[in-house]
């Protein structure tokens, strides 16, 4: 287990983006569309899902029965341009409520524009700790309560990035060529110190066991205790991280 904001503004489409306008997760509107979302933070990254996709004939329509695409990476605002580092290029024509209208074409076919409908994903309820937590993170420690001790290298989770959107997008990028995770996070209890995590739209939800304890919580740091049960072996560990950016 590991643990962008969003929060937007609306624009017509002849304002020029900012961070603010665009920082949230937008479904697409079309289930037969290359991408399921794309999804912007004020850290300055994005998330985008692609759709699994089979070939039928000369139609290519999503799949259900594999996983999706992740791209992570850095995004900048040029007017009303977005550029995905290492992925492609949008070109917003409109924001307008919840609803976003762009085209986007690939690093890899840059002439095949196509146009996107897509809705702002609803928030998680907004706190001073969900403002807090929602951000992008670098583990910088990993401890075995058992013996005290720092995890080896080979096994441990130092420099893995670690997001948390508004939008309950949990999200892992493991900086060693390993896909990266998606999952959704959710507050367990009122006083929002400890967080709820599915990797499977909370279809293998376990209540008592797939949770994490946040110890510290700032602006500059993020601690967390974590135990997990392995063949009826206790496995306990305590993280922190700080802001990737």
């Amino acid at each position: 287990m590991l643990f962008t904001a969003s929060c937007g503004s609306d624009n017509e489409g002849s304002a020029p983006l900012s961070t603010s306008s665009i920082s949230a997760k937008w479904n697409v509107s079309a289930q037969t569309s290359n991408y399921a979302s794309f999804e912007f933070n004020k850290d300055g990254n994005y998330i985008v899902v692609e759709n699994p996709q089979t070939t039928s004939g000369n139609v290519t329509q999503a799949a259900a029965t594999t996983e999706p695409t992740v791209h992570f990476g850095k995004y900048q605002i040029t007017d009303n341009t977005v550029k995905l580092a290492g992925l492609g290029t949008m070109v917003v024509t409109g924001i307008v409520g919840s609803q976003i209208t762009f085209n986007f074409a690939t690093t890899a076919n840059p002439e095949q524009k196509l146009d996107y409908t897509a809705t702002r994903a609803p928030n998680v309820a907004n706190s001073s700790k969900t403002d807090l937590l929602c951000r992008t993170w670098k583990v910088t420690s990993e401890i075995d309560k058992k013996n005290g001790e720092e995890k080896a290298p080979e096994h441990n989770r130092i420099g893995w990035t670690v997001l948390f959107s508004h939008a309950g997008t949990y999200f892992v990028n493991h900086e060693d060529g390993t896909s990266p995770e998606l999952a959704q996070w959710k507050w367990k209890n009122a006083a929002e110190t400890e967080v709820y995590y599915s990797w499977d739209n909370w279809d293998d939800f376990v209540e008592n066991e797939d949770f994490i304890t946040i110890t510290e919580l700032t602006k500059n740091s993020l601690k967390i205790y974590e135990s997990q049960v392995n063949d009826g072996t206790l496995y306990e560990y305590f993280l922190e991280l700080v802001p990737a950016n």
